[in-house]
């Protein structure tokens, strides 16, 4: 797993169930303060692509224009 990866799922997992928007994701693992307009938000989608890819589908839902949020298990 990437160091961005784990990044992203260990942000997630700091609060299982709870819906974490892209921009929140984005600013927090890469550092930036973007506007929405700005916030290169393929990049979040693509590294929790690679999460599910790796660990399996079910373990990161998506809520369609709000965010991402890890399933407790």
């Amino acid at each position: 797993m990437s160091p961005r990866e784990f990044e992203v799922l260990y942000l997630l997992a700091q609060r299982p169930n709870w819906v974490i928007p892209k921009k929140n994701i984005y600013c927090s693992v890469w550092g930036s303060n973007y506007y929405d307009d700005q916030i290169p938000y393929k990049t979040v989608e693509h590294v929790v692509w690679k999460i599910r890819k790796k660990m399996g589908h079910d373990i990161i839902e998506t809520l369609i224009n709000v965010g991402y949020r890890l399933k407790k298990m």
